[in-house]
This record gives structure tokens, sequence and C-alpha cells, in this order.
């Protein structure tokens, strides 16, 4: 019970933006109440489809590129005994053993920050919207909270210092603000 309730106050801490951003759309256009609710549903949606895009390194890590590991070979036979809920917990309590996963890096995240700023300005989508906004938000936070940030760059051919993370935090901080200024402009 103590897993779940951590995993629901994370959500929560993520959840904040989306839920603030809505909030505003919503106060904004309060005069249109009519139009605004179905928009404010998709980008809800959509963000809980970003959120949890995230998690498919996870599966991907254990089912696909390294089936051969300990913690891969238990979530396979969770998942053959059906499961997928166990499976799911000890893929999410098992997370920093894994390492060089394709969503969480810095790349990804800066690419998916960029996309999700023209996707907001250029497209009518808020399924969209959502979904970008979700998912760079929930790599962002993890950016931040994780101890060993090097993780995040695996892609890079050297080790990246603390002040080259924290300017690319920053910059990706910077994104991420600019993304929920154009979702509250509207």
């Amino acid at each position: 019970m103590a897993k779940i309730n951590l995993e629901l106050k994370k959500f929560g801490m993520r959840s904040w933006v989306v839920l603030a951003v809505v909030g505003v759309r919503i106060f904004r256009r309060w005069g249109e109440i009519g139009l605004i609710w179905p928009e404010a549903l998709l980008v809800l949606a959509g963000w809980a489809v970003g959120y949890f895009l995230s998690d498919l390194d996870d599966w991907i890590y254990v089912l696909v590129t390294h089936p051969h590991e300990l913690t891969s070979r238990r979530v396979w036979d969770l998942l053959s005994l059906g499961k997928w809920g166990a499976a799911r917990e000890m893929l999410m309590s098992t997370r920093e053993e894994r390492e060089r996963l394709p969503i969480h890096n810095a790349l990804t995240g800066l690419v998916v920050s960029g996309v999700g700023l023209w996707v907001i300005s250029s497209s009518g989508s808020p399924l969209g919207w959502g979904v970008t906004l979700g998912l760079s938000v929930r790599l962002w936070w993890g950016l931040v909270m994780e101890k060993n940030y090097q993780k995040w760059y695996w892609l890079v051919a050297r080790k990246i210092n603390l002040v080259e993370h924290k300017v690319l935090a920053g910059v990706w901080g910077v994104l991420i603000a600019l993304q929920i200024v154009l979702l509250i402009r509207g």
C-alpha cells in the first residue's frame, strides 16, 4: 500500500501543471463553457497518455533489449502468469537498476519539448498538446530528481559535468514554461 501511495504522490506532484493549465484556460474562456470542456478533457487525456508513454522504455528494456537480466526474467514470469499489475509494480520498484533507456535520456526530452512547442503553436489538437506537455514534464521531473544524472546522458560521448547538467535542465525547463504559456494564452 505504501508503494501505491508513493506512486500516487509522484503522479500528483507531476500533474499539478496540467491541472493548473486547464483550470486557467477554463477560467479565461468561461463564457464559451460549452466549447471548453471537450478541449479540456482532451488535454487531460493527452496528459495521461504522455505521462504513461515514459513507462514504455522500461517495458522495451525488459521485454526487448535486455530479456536475459534477472529482473526481466521475473517480469516475464509474472506476465506469463497473467499478473500484469505485479509485473508493472516490479518494473517501477526496480527502475533505478536500468540505464541506457530509449526514452529517459536528455536528447529525447529536449526533442519532445521542442516538438511540444511546435504542436502547441501549430496544431489544433488538444490531445497532442496534452501528450507533449505530459511527456515533457514527466521526463524533465525525472531528470531533475535523478541522483545519478549521468544516466540521462548516455547518448553523449563524454561525461557531462554538473554545470552543464544544470544548464540543460534550465533550458529544458524554459521550453516547458513556453509550452505552458502558449497553452494558457490559448
